[in-house]
């Protein structure tokens, strides 16, 4: 495994180059790339994939359809046309990128052959990444991980189903402590990395997770993660009757958590095929239309 080496002989980009660090969403150009709808976890509030009748429009990971590389370089082309460059470019759905790899890596490969300036990044639940992980950072400048709890009781009632790499299908209590351990391996594989930026996510579930946060944070800190978003449950799936965290206790969450690394407090809770021009957000399908 190369994971302590650097394949490109950069350096790791600032977070101030990034509007997910900072907050500062007006002042970049990030695009969305729906890719791959495969998913190797299910989380019991879980909505993403493709949107039909019945399915709400606003939820992450929600796309019209996935691109192929012809369509990412066709988006690139008009996203330059209309923005005047391009800052940063993401993957976060609607599967997991490592469950759509060969999908995911062929279009990073259009994004640096044609957008080569653009930060590439990308969010999975990180269950495949201690296998994956020299592959992925051969491509990727940022990397995401999503993890809503360490403890396996708690996991379980967020998580009932896993797809391991050998095509093993784990349910319930096997599967949640399945992830948490990959969790685990995640946060260790990842301390050494310094040439990209690494980010946990953190779906705050009233009455499931709150205990979990802390222990996010400070492991997230001890693998020198440059920082955490805590982000609000949106009910869905089997979630759906679930109620979502009040104000007062995302702010709370999140004070805890910045007791260990630095928040995040500006997440959008973007669809899998939203652009944020200079501040305002626009479906790529649109911008396909317009360009017609």
């Amino acid at each position: 495994m190369r994971s302590n080496s650097n394949p490109h002989g950069r350096y790791p980009p600032s977070p101030d180059e990034h509007p997910c660090y900072t907050g500062q969403h007006g002042k970049f150009v990030k695009m969305h790339l729906p890719v791959g709808g495969k998913c190797n976890i299910h989380c019991k509030f879980c909505e993403s994939g493709l949107e039909h009748e019945g399915l709400r429009a606003d939820y992450p990971g929600r796309t019209l359809k996935v691109v192929t590389p012809e369509d990412a370089s066709k988006i690139i082309d008009r996203v330059k046309e209309e923005c005047g460059r391009i800052d940063v470019v993401g993957i976060a759905g609607p599967g997991d990128p490592l469950a759509n790899w060969e999908e995911v890596k062929a279009v990073f490969d259009v994004v640096a052959e044609e957008a080569p300036e653009a930060k590439r990044c990308m969010s999975t639940n990180g269950v495949w990444l201690p296998e994956m992980l020299d592959d992925v950072l051969e491509v990727v400048h940022s990397i995401t991980v999503t993890v809503n709890a360490l403890d396996p009781e708690v996991a379980a009632l967020i998580y009932d189903r896993a797809l391991t790499r050998d095509g093993e299908i784990l349910e319930d209590e096997d599967a949640a402590r399945w992830i948490t351990e990959k969790h685990e391996e995640c946060f260790d594989v990842l301390s050494d990395v310094k040439y990209v930026l690494k980010k946990v996510n953190f779906v705050l579930v009233p009455e499931v997770n709150e205990d979990e946060v802390e222990k996010v944070a400070k492991r997230a800190a001890e693998s020198n993660f440059h920082a955490m978003n805590v982000i609000p449950l949106i009910p869905g799936g089997d979630m759906k009757d679930h109620r979502p965290p009040t104000c007062d206790e995302i702010a709370e969450a999140r004070d805890r958590a910045e007791k260990y690394i630095p928040v995040m407090r500006r997440c959008m809770q973007c669809r899998a095929d939203v652009i944020h021009c200079h501040g305002h957000p626009r479906l790529i399908w649109e911008l396909l239309e317009e360009g017609e």
